[in-house]
């Protein structure tokens, strides 16, 4: 249980993290996209 409610409370925080840095600059989307596929496969494999 303490490894799933992690999970979800990292993904939460790195989402803002991401909404925060998309709002700022445009040009940032494609370094928050590799980032966010980075951050799915270290959960995924």
């Amino acid at each position: 249980m303490p490894i799933i409610d992690y999970q979800i409370f990292a993904f939460a925080v790195f989402k803002k993290i991401i909404d925060a840095l998309r709002k700022n600059t445009v040009h940032m989307k494609n370094y928050t996209d590799f980032s966010f596929d980075l951050f799915l496969h270290s959960y995924v494999f």
